[in-house]
């Protein structure tokens, strides 16, 4: 009775269970800054986001190849071809004072360095590498242009040579606008004294932004570090520092605590920029090289003072100017690219800051996943009660290609980041499972059907029954057979003349070789 109940409930049991983990690892984000960093729940959730990401990035990939060049951000980019032009590396600081006075000429509103200055060049005197950036820093320095240079961050349990021990005076016309609840604060950092600029270059009144970004557990970087908690004073990454100066006034940031713990986001024309507890965005990527302008920082340096393809590219624009040289070790492992320069992470905040180009609330997203898993696995269920499998299978093909071509066109371009990874692994882990039932019912049906004919047909016939159990109906078909009646001639005087043992030899070779016949002609026998 037991095994009865459990044959008959295996089938819905199954599917509950899978689809029961697929809605677990829908929600898994939702509840992932939740869990202790160190905690075996946590690597396996990183695990499980893994997959959803990584499916999303080969979506988000096909998406951004039709999107046009971006017509408010630029790059000049440290290339190959600078470094064998000027000869070494890091480039003699010379060469960004001149970059800077050749930008001032083209119509650069804001240029922001994705570059390092911790430490002092070789040479004294006002014409040292030193002294001639400052002095090109404040030269391009008016009311409405800037230019910005990089600092890091690190882990406030740093020992106490690798941090600041005080907040920079330079740095707090770069504190970003806060609106905090009480007690609510995003997770704390500190400044690296070993990347910081050197005196000089901070007090020439240049810009600063941190450059620091983190990379997701699986090593890719999704997540752009927008601004960080220093001290109970919150400053803004490169990318957010020179943008806010670009567009000329300060957005707040709302900081709130809540059950599930803090959240951050950036209001901005009627649109949401959500923030986590670590001071991270996720980045939508607008594209690679092909949709913004670059250059070598070669051809800016040496062009001509009046070169109007440069003034076009670089007028009223926000500049940065990276390492994209393969030697430079700035190399990342992005959505779009393994190697991608890491400069272009800031353009892409740039102008997903510029653009508005947010990312819809996850909770909408998650509520659009939910509803593809829930409502996909009950067509299916109710389909799979037809008992056809092809029509599975066509049930199957049609949710995943109609599901993915409606996030193609349109969920991915507003800003959804549909888990379509779990509920496709639903619809075919389920489609799976009851496809394994069924053949284990089917070969379970062939054995019962095989043991009982085998008895009284040969195993040809069987196999025939087997393949094409249609034509087996009851009372029989009509055929024209052969007969065969075969008989011991004289077998009473035979049976007369042996012993009981002798005459059961004789008949078992005889029947053995006769009914060995009869099976190998796919004949059967009726009765001995």
């Amino acid at each position: 009775m037991i095994k009865k109940f459990l044959l008959k409930s295996i089938r819905p049991i199954g599917a509950t269970l899978i689809l029961v983990i697929a809605f677990l690892c829908l929600m898994s984000s939702e509840f992932y800054n939740q869990v202790d960093q160190d905690s075996f729940t946590k690597k396996l959730l990183d695990y499980t986001i893994s997959f959803e990401n990584s499916f999303y990035d080969y979506r988000m990939r096909k998406t951004i190849k039709g999107h046009p060049t971006s017509k408010e951000v630029a790059l000049i980019e440290i290339d190959d071809y600078s470094l064998s032009e000027f000869g070494q590396w890091p480039l003699n600081r010379t060469v960004y004072a001149d970059l800077l006075r050749k930008l001032s000429l083209f119509g650069a509103k804001v240029v922001a360095f994705d570059i390092l200055f911790p430490e002092k060049s070789p040479g004294e005197g006002p014409d040292s590498p030193d002294e001639r950036l400052v002095r090109a820093f404040r030269d391009f320095r008016t009311a409405d242009r800037q230019s910005f240079v990089g600092y890091t961050i690190i882990e406030p349990e740093a020992s106490p040579e690798e941090k600041l021990a005080d907040f920079p005076p330079e740095l707090l016309d770069y504190v970003i606008n806060t609106k905090q609840d009480a007690d609510a604060n995003l997770e704390p950092f500190a400044i690296s004294s070993y990347n910081y600029p050197i005196k000089e270059i901070a007090d020439s009144g240049v810009g600063l932004g941190y450059i620091t970004m983190s990379a997701d557990n699986d090593g890719v970087f999704r997540n752009y570090n927008l601004l960080a908690n220093i001290d109970q004073l919150y400053v803004g990454s490169l990318g957010l520092s020179a943008y806010e100066f670009w567009r000329g006034n300060k957005h707040t940031i709302e900081i709130t605590k809540k059950e599930a713990g803090v959240e951050a986001r950036l209001e901005m024309n009627g649109k949401a920029l959500e923030i986590d507890p670590f001071g991270r965005t996720m980045i939508r990527y607008w594209g690679g090289f092909n949709q913004f302008e670059h250059t070598s920082l070669y051809s800016v340096v040496t062009a001509k003072d009046t070169d109007e393809n440069m003034r076009a590219m670089m007028k009223d624009k926000l500049v940065f100017v990276g390492s994209t040289a393969s030697g430079a070790h700035d190399l990342r492992h992005t959505p779009l690219s393994p190697n991608m320069p890491g400069v272009l992470a800031h353009v892409n905040i740039a102008h997903m800051l510029i653009k508005g180009y947010f990312f819809k609330p996850k909770n909408e997203s998650l509520k659009y996943s939910l509803i593809l898993l829930l409502v996909g696995t009950l067509i299916f269920i109710i389909v799979h009660r037809f008992d056809n499998p092809i029509l599975d299978a066509v049930t199957i093909i049609t949710l995943i290609g109609s599901s993915f071509y409606a996030d193609f066109k349109f969920f991915i371009e507003e800003g959804y980041q549909l888990k379509l990874f779990y509920c496709y692994f639903c619809f075919i882990a389920t489609y799976s499972w009851n496809t394994f039932l069924n053949f284990y019912e089917a070969n379970k049906e062939k054995r019962q059907i095989k043991n009982t004919f085998a008895r009284y047909v040969a195993p040809t016939v069987v196999e025939e029954m087997l393949k094409d159990p249609e034509h087996i109906v009851v009372g029989g078909t009509k055929m024209d057979i052969t007969c065969l009646f075969s008989d011991v001639r004289d077998f009473t005087s035979i049976s007369e003349g042996l012993s009981a043992q002798d005459l059961a030899n004789m008949l078992n070779e005889y029947m053995t070789r006769m009914t060995d016949i009869v099976f190998d002609t796919k004949g059967t026998i009726d009765k001995y």
